[in-house]
């Protein structure tokens, strides 16, 4: 087998949460400078994911512009469509998501950043995600007017109707070549290839485990304390390679699994406000910060010893081009809820 390839993808971000925040700012920034440093002391190359307000931190931009120029990490673009102009659209939580966005307002977003990232870093962004996973064929062919090879926003076996935004949770986190007129269609000669944020399981066969969590999430009995139950008991555990939602050890699991069950590409992921306390909820308090860096750490160190690759998502993208394993499980595909509501 070859050697499993690791992508580290942050969403590079302001540092206000809560979608709307009135006057966003961007003080986490001072904080990337020394998570670059942690990469560089094991060779890892992140691809920082680039939100518009961000973009205008020239410290930011200038630095990173420095880290790319030497082929130590990838920028890419990062879509709030709440923060990127032109600002048109109400002020719903439906409308946080770009899939819900009129394709001319979500093409005029996408270009504004792109444009931005491009002056700014010097060259064009190929690698996207959108803000809150929320993914559509809308943003996928504004992308590929622009050039852009690698997509990131699906999340493997996750839903998020409940925030209005897409249902990946057949989607495995196998990355693959698509089309941008079928997003969720495995195509050997399209354009782009999306590579899934990692999530998946302990246990062997992942498919069959996501059937059996939908299935459990979608009765009607105590859902949440048969996940608790399944899960205390090592039959439904369900892994996010994220430092933000896993303990290295559970990291360090499921990547071992994923080895075992032959799935070639990692995808860590986490957001860059999380690097200072109390602006996400995952990190509060100093010490917090402490252990979700050496979560960072341990699970490195480990792909460092396991021989593992670290790549950029463009990098990734370019080996992928004749990918064609799909990545939905048994047709699924995503559904998105309709129903607006106020913010």
């Amino acid at each position: 087998m070859s050697r499993q390839q690791v992508l580290i993808t942050i969403d590079t971000e302001e540092d206000n949460w809560r979608p709307f925040a009135p006057h966003p700012t961007t003080r986490n920034a001072d904080a990337i400078p020394a998570l670059q440093a942690l990469f560089e002391r094991y060779g890892a190359k992140p691809t920082y994911l680039v939100t518009y307000n961000m973009g205008e931190n020239a410290a930011l931009t200038e630095f990173l512009r420095d880290r790319q120029d030497r082929g130590l990490c990838e920028v890419g673009g990062h879509c709030h469509p709440w923060n990127t102009p032109p600002r048109k659209e109400a002020h719903y939580l439906k409308n946080s998501m770009l899939l819900h966005l009129p394709a001319p307002l979500v093409d005029a977003k996408i270009r504004n950043l792109h444009n931005l990232l491009e002056e700014r870093l010097g060259t064009a962004p190929t690698t996207f995600r959108s803000g809150r996973w929320g993914y559509g064929q809308n943003v996928a062919e504004a992308l590929q007017g622009l050039g852009y090879r690698v997509e990131t926003s699906v999340t493997a076996y996750t839903d998020w109707s409940d925030s209005f935004g897409p249902d990946y949770s057949g989607m495995s986190p196998q990355p693959y070549r698509f089309h941008e007129k079928r997003i969720y269609d495995v195509d050997p000669a399209g354009s782009m290839v999306q590579i899934p944020a990692t999530t998946g399981y302990l246990q062997k066969n992942f498919s069959r485990r996501a059937r059996f969590e939908r299935t459990i999430r979608r009765g009607r009995f105590n859902r949440l304390r048969m996940i608790g139950l399944l899960d205390r008991l090592s039959l439904l555990n369900r892994v996010v390679l994220s430092p933000e939602a896993a303990t290295a050890s559970a990291m360090i699991r499921l990547a071992k699994r994923m080895n075992s069950e032959g799935y070639g590409y990692l995808n860590l992921f986490f957001h860059s406000p999380t690097l200072v306390p109390n602006l996400t909820p995952f990190v509060r308090t100093r010490d917090e910060k402490y252990r979700f860096m050496d979560r960072i750490e341990e699970f490195i160190a480990f792909a460092c010893q396991s021989r593992m690759k670290f790549v950029t998502a463009s990098e990734a993208g370019r080996t992928l081009l004749g990918h064609v394993d799909c990545g939905c499980d048994q047709g699924f595909k995503p559904s998105v809820t309709k129903v607006p509501q106020a913010f």
